[in-house]
């Protein structure tokens, strides 16, 4: 599963806005498998905010295409997902640019968003930041969610976004088709 094997587990691929602690105790209550030790982040925080801010770069690929997928939007809601993407337009990955920017553009008021996935890093950073200004400007998201890192005020909590952006998993992979 996710805890021991850090790929993605479907309950949260869908429930995106859920902790690993909820997914571990439907499945405990649902099927009888015995729930996991987890640390503070994966009982507090959502696992598609972990996965995409500090895993590596197959779960942030992974994650990049879920936010984008009708069903995960529906079950989680969408209006949290901008500043998310918005960060993976920045990845280190092509790869994961392309897909995080394919995600956003299905988003509403993102359909007209333009990108260049292969742009210099400059523009990246400078299309990241527009798409931070459009999120801001369409309202954010309608109620706080502390497990997605979003205050009472619709504000992203920078710090905690920093401080897993720190513990990344930079390990390099090759991503075969």
């Amino acid at each position: 599963g996710s805890v021991y094997g850090g790929r993605p587990n479907a309950c949260n691929l869908c429930h995106l806005d859920q902790t690993l602690e909820w997914s571990g105790r439907y499945l405990d209550e649902w099927y009888g498998q015995p729930l996991v030790a987890l640390d503070e982040d994966e009982r507090s925080i959502a696992a598609a905010a972990l996965w995409t801010l500090k895993g590596d770069a197959v779960q942030r690929t992974i994650l990049a295409w879920h936010m984008g997928w009708e069903p995960a939007r529906e079950a989680s809601g969408d209006s949290w997902i901008a500043p998310y993407l918005a960060q993976l337009l920045t990845d280190s990955y092509s790869a994961t640019r392309q897909v995080a920017y394919r995600s956003i553009a299905k988003l509403p008021g993102f359909q007209d968003f333009q990108y260049d996935y292969v742009a210099p890093p400059p523009e990246l950073s400078g299309r990241a930041d527009e798409a931070l200004r459009r999120w801001v400007g369409l309202g954010g998201p309608r109620v706080a969610w502390a497990r997605l890192l979003i205050g009472a005020d619709g504000q992203i909590d920078v710090d905690e976004w920093r401080r897993l952006l720190s513990e990344r998993q930079a390990t390099l992979l090759t991503l075969r088709e």
